[in-house]
């Protein structure tokens, strides 16, 4: 946890070495074994896990998480149904059909 915590803090594989008595090659298979270990790819990734397990962020990140996700797909599905938005290719058609042949109509009386 100390090397993960130092190398977090942004400290050089090199400068772990120095201040726990370790050598660089023993630092760096650490650090390559906890981002095997706990599936990590990037030092974002681990970052996260750092501070999510050190301050007992989880939780706490979990349910903001799920928050914003169900407030964002409220909205999302608000705005697409007050817009009439729709993906589905027939409905854009038929949609288009009945502006356009209503445009018609309304041009026909107007001229009359």
């Amino acid at each position: 946890m100390e090397i993960a915590g130092r190398f977090v803090f942004g400290q050089s594989k090199k400068e772990i070495a120095d201040a726990t008595c370790r050598s660089v090659h023993t630092v760096d298979k650490t650090i390559k074994n906890i981002y095997e270990k706990l599936d990590l790819h990037k030092a974002t990734e681990l970052s996260v896990w750092f501070f999510e397990h050190t301050f007992d962020l989880a939780k706490e990140v979990a349910e903001m998480r799920n928050k914003i996700f169900t407030v964002s797909l409220s909205l999302i599905m608000m705005c697409s149904s007050a817009l009439d938005i729709s993906t589905d290719p027939m409905r854009v058609r038929r949609r288009a059909r009945r502006r356009h042949s209503t445009e018609i109509v309304l041009i026909t009386n107007a001229r009359t």
